[in-house]
């Protein structure tokens, strides 16, 4: 793993078909986007969405390595491509308790301190936040896709940091096979399944 010393700065759910499993732990922490907070319940794709309706995802990290047990800060930033179906963010809910952290960017640039400690178990998935997004059209295809925010505290990487030792920023990778941001963490209506760094669920539908 990866760290740097550096100052850090009606909602309608699609019919998943398995539950994913937990990214293989690398020792690299892994950001994850799914369609239910609990792995068990989740995917890593929607079919059969549709535009009008509204639609939650859940940005989860797994593995991170806070030392203070508890999360400090994060930054990154997604999006939906191709950008002509990109969707509207209707709303964002933290996964801890209203007024622990504070977002200094928007909704698709993540730059969030946290105000409280909030304990984490390192074997444990931590649910960052969860958005609710609507679609003007149908997507066909489409991918969401992670990447540096802007600014970035580590050039070209997404990054947290514990409570306690701030000093101390981690970098995360994305949930896909190559663990790369030029791939896609989530897809939308799409043929060909999300291969995530653990054995992809969607596989068993082609059994």
């Amino acid at each position: 793993m990866r760290f740097i010393a550096a100052a850090l700065l009606t909602v309608v759910f699609a019919l998943p078909v398995l539950a994913v499993e937990p990214p293989v732990d690398n020792d690299e922490a892994v950001l994850c986007v799914y369609t239910a907070a609990d792995t068990g319940d989740a995917e890593t794709f929607m079919d059969g969405v549709v535009a009008g309706e509204v639609y939650r995802l859940y940005f989860v990290l797994w593995h991170a390595d806070m030392r203070s047990h508890a999360m400090g800060a994060f930054e990154f930033s997604w999006g939906i491509e191709p950008a002509n179906v990109a969707p509207t963010v209707l709303d964002m809910q933290w996964g801890v308790q209203f007024g622990t952290c504070y977002n200094f960017g928007d909704y698709q640039n993540m730059l969030v301190g946290y105000t409280m400690f909030e304990p984490h178990t390192p074997d444990r998935p931590f649910v960052l936040f969860s958005v609710d997004i609507v679609f003007d059209e149908t997507p066909s295809n489409a991918a969401l896709y992670l990447a540096p925010s802007e600014p970035a505290s580590i050039a070209g990487e997404m990054a947290y940091c514990g409570y306690v030792l701030p000093d101390e920023l981690w970098t995360m990778v994305p949930n896909n096979a190559a663990q790369s941001m030029s791939d896609p963490v989530f897809l939308f209506n799409s043929p060909v399944a999300v291969e995530s760094h653990s054995l992809s669920s969607v596989k068993a539908l082609f059994n």
